[in-house]
């Protein structure tokens, strides 16, 4: 990985801590994906407001901030040529899986039965997201590790 590309990802995570952000400070390569993104995040606040539901897709953004800050760290250790412990890696690698981002944005277009008391229940690790981001996270490994 490029230093340039690991300061792109780093100029993203800083901007990213805050509201929403700028594309404007983004390389051309990340604007296309950076504005789709937010896209799809409007158009979700848009449907959901009009059910009283908006307050979940922040929820929903929040997790692709998360997301976004793990693979930064993933790029991070790459360039660094730094191999993390299996205790160092696994918070991150559940995360960058991409499993947790799902099931909790899963929740967003849900019918009334998904509740704040839901998303807090999901936010505290319940053991069927971690089990379920754990086999998604060590099969993407295994295939990651037979092909490279």
């Amino acid at each position: 990985m490029h230093m340039a590309h690991i300061k792109n990802l780093k100029s993203l995570q800083k901007q990213s801590k805050g509201g929403i952000p700028t594309a404007l400070q983004l390389p051309d390569y990340m604007k296309l994906w950076y504005s789709e993104t937010l896209n799809v995040y409007k158009d979700m606040e848009d449907l959901m407001s009009k059910e009283g539901k908006s307050c979940r897709v922040q929820v929903a953004i929040g997790t692709m901030k998360r997301q976004s800050q793990v693979y930064y760290g993933e790029a991070k250790w790459l360039h660094e040529n730094y191999i993390p412990t299996m205790e160092e890696y696994m918070p991150t690698g559940l995360v960058s899986c991409g499993y947790w981002n799902l099931t909790m944005s899963s929740f967003v277009g849900m019918e009334d039965s998904i509740t704040k008391e839901t998303f807090n229940w999901a936010f505290n690790d319940p053991k069927i997201v971690r089990a379920s981001s754990t086999i998604c996270r060590l099969m993407s490994d295994i295939v990651g590790h037979k092909v490279q």
